[in-house]
């Protein structure tokens, strides 16, 4: 007999892990960096010689507190992370200059999202080929 799982979560309780590594590596240490630096004009290793690479972990931190471990949204904790969403494209235009730049903080927060997704696959990839 099956048994039939009702998934209601972006990802699979047992995709936690791998889903916040893809969002924290892939994400937060490569893949916002590269566009900020777009964005803002920047070398990519300027990202980390000056506080942009911080409020990029500040905003893979909203998403750590946002997803549960089924990969539902806990909206109760949206709230503080969209507080720090703001707090951080407020402080990455304010140190930027640019003040449309909080949109690019939106922009980020979404390809974070597709990093989760791409870093389930990645070890999905390397397991299945352990295997």
């Amino acid at each position: 007999m099956s048994q039939k799982i009702n998934q209601k979560g972006i990802f699979k309780k047992e995709n936690y892990t791998s889903f916040m590594l893809g969002v924290f590596i892939l994400g937060g240490l490569l893949a916002v960096p590269l566009l900020w630096s777009f964005l803002l004009g920047l070398r990519y290793i300027d990202m980390f010689l000056k506080p942009y690479i911080v409020f990029s972990l500040m905003l893979c931190a909203c998403v750590l507190i946002v997803f549960r471990r089924d990969g539902t949204i806990s909206w109760f904790r949206s709230i503080p992370a969209i507080i720090i969403g703001i707090i951080v494209g407020s402080a990455v235009a304010a140190a930027s200059g640019k003040v449309v730049f909080v949109s690019g903080t939106l922009l980020g927060f979404a390809i974070l999202l597709l990093c989760g997704r791409v870093g389930i696959e990645i070890v999905k990839l390397f397991y299945e080929r352990k295997n």
